[in-house]
């Protein structure tokens, strides 16, 4: 009966995977950097980012839920960095990164920097390779200690973190000097000033992505 109820979700989360698959695309596939980050991804990645989540998630010393697995689809993650307005100026700065391909993709369609900070050393090892010189850095450790310096936008994707990771999180993003933008999915942060709410097609379903402003 279990399985019965799950099979919907599986159904709606390949749709969207194949959905933005198909804009990623039409989008980016006639750049050559994307097709050489796609094929490293498959080189790097033979089972997909979460063959690294099930191989090295438990070894961790944090609940298995909240390292939960799930990916921003890169056309997406494109859509918010316009909305937030991401210019070249901008050090962006995403905790619990992933295998960290939207991050590669902001960077040569903005300009940007970007640091992705991530638990899992093996999509840190990987994310550095993948990156061949883009301005990426890839950083293993806890988000709740990751360095924040100069950052001007602080994307959080994860909708599992526990309610005290999420304070202690609350209470750094507070401290970051005014200007700095704040990407949320499903969290509500209180302080910062709501600058636009939308929906995404993500890779565990639709979700709430929140825009804000210090």
């Amino acid at each position: 009966m279990e399985a019965l109820l799950v099979l919907p979700r599986v159904a709606m989360s390949l749709m969207l995977d194949a959905a933005n698959g198909g804009v990623e695309i039409c989008t980016l596939g006639l750049r050559p950097w994307w097709w050489r980050m796609r094929w490293d991804a498959l080189r790097l990645y033979p089972g997909g980012g979460i063959s690294i989540w099930l191989r090295e998630a438990h070894h961790q010393a944090q609940p298995m839920a909240q390292l939960s697995f799930g990916e921003t689809p890169v056309p997406c993650f494109l859509h918010m960095m316009r909305q937030i307005g991401a210019t070249p100026d901008d050090l962006m700065v995403d905790l619990g990164c992933g295998r960290g391909l939207h991050l590669l993709a902001a960077v040569r369609v903005f300009g940007l920097r970007a640091r992705g900070v991530d638990l899992l050393p093996g999509f840190i090892s990987r994310g550095r390779t993948l990156a061949h010189g883009a301005a990426v850095e890839f950083v293993q450790g806890d988000i709740e200690s990751a360095d924040l310096t100069g950052a001007t936008i602080v994307y959080i994707a994860s909708t599992a973190f526990e309610p005290q990771v999420r304070a202690a999180l609350a209470h750094r993003l507070l401290q970051l000097p005014p200007g700095t933008r704040i990407v949320t999915h499903d969290w509500a942060l209180t302080g910062p000033r709501l600058l636009e709410e939308r929906r995404y097609p993500l890779s565990w379903g639709w979700v709430d992505v929140r825009f804000y402003a210090l």
